[in-house]
């Protein structure tokens, strides 16, 4: 079924319960996700955000299905053309030890992503997360980020003003 015809699947209406049924299938394995991630570098719109949600989906009960790909996400977090591939790629970086990961780098790039207003609020909500988690490793990062949350909370959206506060909140009980 979705063997044979990956790109269509993910062009057709992508639902959880479609996702569900396949997950439970057993055919979801390293392949798969070789195929799914080769589909989601390749940019093209729709395809590569839905082959990203799919990803994330399909790996995050599994996550290390996705390990041999940590390097190659934080590489390309920067050319992802959509919204949907940097989310769903910032939330798969999420469910490894922050440690694991090229911290330096990737605190680098969330910054980025925070502090750039034309960026979905998603990807700016998860970039937030992974610079706090990075802060929970590194704490002399708490005060620069507490001052760019603050900074940038009174001209933003209450998505970000809400995850901004309960992260101010955790470094506060610190």
């Amino acid at each position: 079924m979705i063997q044979d015809s990956l790109e269509e699947f993910l062009l057709e209406e992508i639902s959880m319960n479609r996702l569900m049924i396949i997950n439970e299938s057993g055919i979801v394995d390293a392949e798969l996700i070789e195929r799914l991630w080769q589909i989601m570098i390749s940019n093209k719109s729709p395809i590569a955000w839905r082959a990203a949600w799919t990803i994330w989906h399909f790996t995050n009960k599994r996550k290390e299905l996705m390990r041999p790909y940590i390097d190659k996400i934080i590489k390309g977090l920067l050319q992802y053309k959509h919204d949907g591939q940097k989310r769903e790629m910032l939330k798969v970086l999420q469910l490894f030890d922050i440690e694991s990961l090229e911290m330096g780098k990737l605190l680098d790039i969330c910054y980025s992503f925070l502090i750039n207003p034309k960026e979905s609020l998603a990807v700016r909500v998860h970039a937030m997360q992974i610079i706090f988690n990075i802060s929970e490793i590194e704490p002399d990062l708490k005060p620069e980020l507490k001052s760019t949350l603050l900074f940038y909370m009174p001209n933003t959206s209450p998505g970000f003003k809400g995850r901004a506060n309960k992260l101010l909140k955790e470094m506060e009980n610190i």
